[in-house]
């Protein structure tokens, strides 16, 4: 079995999305590069376009539904580990040095949510508030780690009814919790690196949102 499987979320095939989809494959040279898209993306990409019924929150709110139509289809890749990425990621080290703190972990991410200790998310007033799934949350989608045994249960799980209507950073890691993880932090600080906003990248490591490009090309 492979160690490691990087899923790249994408949906242009531009100079961005190569830089950075090129130096994921020159810090990780023994891994599984897998290109996703759900619109016109690099000509390697493995495309599943969404349904609308499905995608909810349209394409990006949704895009976690890419990954488990990806782990059921023939393109599927089996690996002891999966990492997330989406194309504004530049990642200037190993995924397994950044990742090192959760390598044998489930589930992590930059910064985990639960309901019992952040009510007031966003995301979770989506549902009920007597609903009886242990909620939890990813922010930002960018960066989640997941184990395969972990992958493997979600996917399973990603039927059920309740969660049909929420978004992707929700879904994914309430479907984590169903399956009996715990949501850990990738490293202290993860949040400075792996943002939904503004980072400043002043050091090796993997960044996100990066929009740039002139920033990447130094490390190529």
């Amino acid at each position: 079995m492979l160690d490691l499987c990087i899923l790249y979320l994408h949906h242009k095939d531009n100079s961005l999305t190569r830089i950075h989809a090129r130096l994921l494959q020159k810090y990780n040279p023994g891994a599984a590069f897998v290109p996703l898209t759900f619109r016109n993306g690099m000509p390697n990409a493995v495309r599943f376009p969404f349904n609308c019924r499905r995608a909810v929150h349209g394409e990006w709110g949704s895009v976690d539904l890419l990954i488990y139509d990806w782990f059921k289809s023939k393109h599927k890749i089996t690996a002891s580990r999966y990492i997330i990425l989406e194309y504004d990621t530049m990642a200037t080290v190993p995924l397994k040095d950044f990742y090192q703190d959760v390598w044998d972990e489930s589930a992590a991410g930059a910064q985990p949510l639960t309901i019992e200790k952040n009510s007031d998310w966003i995301w979770f007033k989506d549902l009920d508030a007597a609903t009886p799934l242990p909620l939890g949350g990813f922010v930002p989608f960018c960066g989640i780690f997941l184990s395969h045994d972990a992958l493997s249960k979600v996917v399973e799980l990603a039927h059920i009814p309740p969660l049909a209507f929420v978004n992707s950073e929700c879904r994914i890691a309430t479907l984590a919790r169903l399956a009996g993880c715990q949501l850990k932090k990738i490293r202290p600080y993860a949040e400075t690196y792996i943002s939904w906003t503004t980072v400043s990248p002043d050091c090796p490591g993997v960044w996100h949102p990066i929009k740039d490009e002139r920033l990447a090309t130094a490390y190529e």
